[in-house]
């Protein structure tokens, strides 16, 4: 991934992490670049991963416990319920990532999320360049890593089409 690319990833990353939170009616900032090896993962971590025609990664998504119990829809009965909700907040953050990417002419499908928690949880990605993004959100901080890997064919810097010309988007 050139330096360009990789520039438009972390906005389409920053961008997408506003509008789910902003979901919540909860405002999220981007903080100064971090390195992987400088992030705690204390958190649950969702890891949810996608693929294309010449593009395939991982997300993941370390949500605070306090965000998570702000964010869940309803009452809560146990750890599990939040758990499964960082799992559903990982698959909210990729399919608006996945919405920007389809503007750009680049379809993904996404996986099944998993969740886990570890007091020494450490990332190392071995394919693709990844993306380490830490945010705050009511003064929590939380990481985002994305790591990505695009073929031949693939551009990120390619112009966003207007959303009357995005491509059919088809749910079910």
């Amino acid at each position: 991934m050139n330096p360009a690319e990789r520039a438009v990833l972390r906005e389409i990353v920053a961008t997408s992490v506003s509008q789910v939170f902003a979901g919540f009616g909860l405002a999220t900032c981007e903080v100064d670049d971090v390195d992987a090896s400088s992030v705690s993962w204390y958190h649950p971590v969702a890891i949810i991963g996608f693929a294309g025609k010449g593009i395939a990664g991982t997300a993941c998504l370390a949500t605070p416990w306090a965000l998570l119990k702000k964010t869940y829809p309803c009452d809560y009965d146990s750890e599990g319920d939040l758990l499964d909700w960082s799992r559903e907040l990982s698959n909210l953050l990729l399919g608006t990532l996945k919405t920007s990417l389809l503007a750009r002419r680049i379809s993904v499908e996404m996986g099944i999320p998993a969740s886990v928690i570890s007091a020494d949880f450490r990332m190392q990605v071995s394919a693709g360049t990844p993306l380490l993004q830490l945010f705050r959100c009511e003064a929590a901080p939380f990481p985002t890593l994305l790591s990505a890997e695009l073929g031949e064919g693939i551009d990120l810097t390619s112009v966003p089409t207007e959303p009357d010309q995005a491509p059919d988007l088809l749910l079910f």
